[in-house]
């Protein structure tokens, strides 16, 4: 769990993400949050891990615990712009919402434009959200340099 307080503006998330290789590309947000497929979560041992080439998805795991004051958008950067395909979801009223960037996607469609990949994120002050994102980077190493501000 990411503890995000008043004392920081900046949280490197590498070593608070679990990740769970999709081989077949076939899991759903709603196979991956449900539960069942938990035990196959691994945890992310470094900063900017490298998960090397690979046609798999990605389900990465990141549960977020605002302790400060703010509740006003954070910001997910993600430092790679090799990643083909980044769905973010989270819940909004037992409903799940995505978000969806990538190098599949033209730039005019993201929601900030950066030269990175950047999502707005809500999360209410004394609350714990959970993120899952799913990634691929066909023909690339996927690398998961994010930090959330």
């Amino acid at each position: 769990v990411l503890t995000i307080s008043d004392e920081s503006g900046e949280y490197p998330i590498g070593t608070h993400l679990s990740y769970l290789e999709d081989s077949l590309r076939k899991f759903t947000i709603y196979d991956i949050a449900s539960g069942r497929y938990d035990h196959l979560f691994k945890r992310v041992e470094s900063a900017n891990a490298n998960l090397g080439f690979s046609s798999s998805a990605y389900w990465l795991r990141l549960d977020v615990d605002n302790q400060s004051t703010r509740q006003e958008n954070f910001f997910l950067e993600i430092n790679y712009s090799l990643l083909d395909s980044i769905e973010i979801y989270f819940d909004d009223l037992d409903e799940w919402l995505v978000k969806k960037s990538g190098d599949y996607y033209p730039f005019s469609k993201r929601e900030v434009k950066n030269r990175n990949f950047v999502f707005p994120l809500t999360i209410p002050t004394w609350d714990t959200k959970t993120f899952y994102i799913k990634l691929s980077a066909d023909g690339s190493p996927l690398r998961l340099p994010m930090t959330l501000w």
